[in-house]
């Protein structure tokens, strides 16, 4: 039986999302029409900490959706079918526009470079290189919970050790700076 919806929840989800509008606003705006006062620009670039919200608000409303399914093969079906129809059906389709203009248009994005890996662009799988949409680096990190969270159906022991195992990886790797790049940045960051 699905649980209730909570409300308030949307209301945060709607501030988040403005935040990381103006995020965005500031840096295109800056980037194609001209620079935002210096003042207003630090107050609008804090939007990215919206993101970080978003994924905390997943993991929250993941497990209060979850808390109750049994750890069995219908289950872990139903419930990697309900995230994955949530992400790729919009996607998707973005995303090949995205590789196939870049393809035709080398030169059509801002962006001085604009290489990417096919990998990371079909599958939101961690990558050397970023998806196409540059902004779903999100939702390859999205996708990992995802898969971490599976562990939760085979054992929430299990879960609750992947979960301080790979948080002692970020921070020993932050402490001694091991290089986190290509698709480590995804796991380390």
């Amino acid at each position: 039986m699905a649980r209730p919806q909570i409300q308030s929840l949307q209301v945060f989800r709607g501030l988040a999302a403005l935040a990381v509008v103006a995020h965005h606003a500031v840096l295109s705006t800056d980037a194609f029409v001209g620079k935002v006062p210096e003042v207003l620009a630090q107050i609008l670039l804090m939007g990215y900490l919206g993101v970080d919200f978003f994924f905390v608000l997943s993991g929250f409303i993941i497990m209060y959706a979850h808390f109750a399914d049994e750890g069995t093969g219908p289950a872990v079906r139903r419930y990697a079918f309900k995230r994955l129809v949530r992400i790729f059906p919009a996607y998707l389709p973005i995303s090949l526009a995205l590789i196939f203009l870049y393809a035709a248009l080398p030169g059509f994005s801002g962006a001085t470079d604009r290489d990417y890996s096919l990998l990371s662009s079909l599958l939101l799988l961690p990558a050397d290189g970023p998806p196409a949409l540059s902004v779903a680096w999100t939702l390859v990190h999205e996708l990992m919970f995802y898969f971490v969270f599976l562990l939760f159906f085979i054992s929430r022991r299990w879960l609750a050790a992947g979960l301080l195992t790979w948080a002692a990886l970020i921070f020993f790797s932050q402490q001694a700076q091991w290089p986190t790049d290509g698709w480590l940045r995804y796991p380390l960051r």
